[in-house]
């Protein structure tokens, strides 16, 4: 069908799987393997565990298969092939307390992909000139006084404002603590958000800050002098036919909206947590959307039919730091790349009872969305495997063969790097200071971890400028602690330094 016309552990690795993602945290990648419970703890009885599909294929068994590792209730797929949707799928259950089956039609959270569809939005009033990339945004906020003097609207897209994090996504620097089961006023909210210091200076480092995006979405509401979702759906969602997409709002009965939920400490699946509507109505986590409007939308972010090419580029552009150190991070977007061919992703997690996925291999036209109503569902562990099955000329790290290792003594070091010896390997001094801190303040909760050796790709040939440096080779790895199993791809220089440090699908 063408597209183009018509509080725990598992909270901390999707913080993880969402962040080291855009390292690249849309984020995305490590694979969480866990030992499933016991089926009958999947869902009620009268429910009972996700029917297959008729004429269920590869790709279906594996999706279900995963449900029930992961007591995931209810999951939506869409797979885009050169603009058209190949495959569409709804899984489970979108209602566990009424067995109300998933179906395509049905809404789900998609958390942090809100932010490349928010920064979308603010290219397209840039195109109509009633903002600049670079206008400082206390332009827009005179009430900050001077706490964001130096900031402009493209620090916020790229995540190197130095405005705290309010969703503790971040493991290296100080957070906002806003309690988001209370309501507050837009001038409430703002006055607690200048009060808190910078982490560093405006374009000096990258930190993942949801809150960047949350002012983003006042920013465009002060411009264009409408509510925010409002504009959103006019400018962005109804453009690009995505009719389905929105914002979440527990207050409100959503049609065709399935059902978050969560697990809690004590392993009992449970409704997903509540949210204020205070902060449900911004681009940071709070839009929820179908897996074929995601599939729409992949289609505008491999080839922009509403934003000219000079603004789609910067979109895509790895961010340029103070200092000239380049990040693998667009607007909202993560830049990696997939045994050398350019990948794009970010993934979501939404407390309130979701976790998506959505990942493009754009040479190839190839896209994944993948929905669930499950907060800590890892659907970023799935992603290798349908891209293979979607294509398969697609080979993920995770898939190889593991290769005889003729370095072990490398791969004793980086085990000792990744267990807390910052001495053991050298490292690219750029990406020492960015992202060696941000790596080691994730991983510290899962040590001791296990590295054992997958294989090498040869990179000279594609040039990859890392940080200040250029690599030679990536190396895959899988780590081990306890039931969790992650690949990475490791990138070194000629002499032997690290430049980089990713997840791998």
């Amino acid at each position: 069908m063408a597209i183009l016309n018509s509080n725990t552990e598992s909270r901390r690795f999707c913080a993880i799987i969402a962040l080291l993602s855009t390292l690249t945290l849309a984020a995305p990648a490590f694979a969480q393997q866990r030992t499933s419970a016991p089926e009958s703890t999947y869902a009620p009885s009268r429910c009972g565990a996700p029917g297959s599909p008729t004429g269920a294929d590869s790709i279906d068994r594996v999706v279900l298969a995963w449900m029930v590792r992961s007591r995931t209730p209810g999951v939506s797929l869409a797979i885009v092939r050169h603009g058209h949707v190949v495959k569409e799928q709804a899984y489970g259950w979108g209602d566990l307390a009424n067995c109300l089956p998933a179906t395509l039609s049905m809404r789900f959270g998609i958390g942090s992909i809100s932010k490349q569809i928010t920064a979308f939005g603010t290219l397209v009033l840039v195109q109509q000139a009633k903002l600049s990339l670079d206008d400082p945004i206390s332009r827009f906020f005179p009430e900050s006084g001077a706490a964001w003097k130096g900031i402009t609207v493209r620090h916020l897209l790229t995540h190197t404002s130095g405005i705290r994090d309010s969703r503790h996504d971040d493991p290296v620097y100080p957070q906002i603590e806003l309690d988001k089961t209370q309501s507050i006023t837009e001038a409430e909210l703002i006055s607690r958000l200048a009060a808190a210091p910078l982490n560093f200076s405006p374009g000096e480092q990258f930190a993942y800050s949801n809150t960047g995006y949350l002012l983003l979405s006042m920013l465009i509401a002060r411009v264009a002098a409408t509510p925010f979702p409002l504009w959103m759906h006019t400018n962005v969602f109804e453009s690009l036919g995505m009719h389905d997409t929105r914002f979440f709002d527990a207050a409100e009965i959503i049609p065709a909206l399935a059902r978050g939920y969560t697990i809690d400490n004590g392993g009992t699946l449970r409704a997903g947590f509540y949210s204020s509507s205070s902060y449900t109505q911004f681009g940071d986590t709070g839009m929820i959307s179908t897996a074929h409007d995601l599939a729409r939308w992949s289609a505008e972010l491999n080839s922009s039919q509403l934003i000219n090419a000079s603004l789609h580029a910067a979109m895509l552009a790895p961010t340029r730091l103070n200092d000239g150190t380049t990040f693998p991070y667009g607007f909202g977007i993560s830049l990696d790349d997939l045994r050398g061919e350019p990948l794009l992703r970010h993934t979501g997690t939404y407390s309130v009872g979701y976790s998506s996925d959505l990942v493009a291999l754009p040479e190839r036209g190839l896209a994944l969305a993948v929905l669930t109503n499950q907060h800590q569902g890892n659907p970023w562990s799935l992603a290798g495997t349908l891209l293979q099955l979607a294509d398969p000329t697609v080979q993920p790290p995770s898939a190889l063969r593991d290769d005889r290792d003729a370095t072990p003594e490398r791969t004793r070091n980086l085990a000792m790097l990744l267990n807390g010896d910052s001495t053991a390997v050298p490292l690219v001094p750029g990406w020492r200071r960015i992202d060696y801190p941000r790596v080691r303040g994730f991983l510290a909760e899962l040590l001791p971890l296990t590295v054992e050796y997958i294989a090498c790709d040869d990179v000279n040939r594609r040039k990859i400028e890392l940080f200040g440096a250029v690599a030679e080779r990536e190396c895959y790895y899988r780590l081990r602690h306890g039931e969790t199993n992650m690949v990475i791809g490791v990138f070194y220089t000629a002499d032997g330094r690290i430049a980089r440090i990713a997840p791998r699908l």
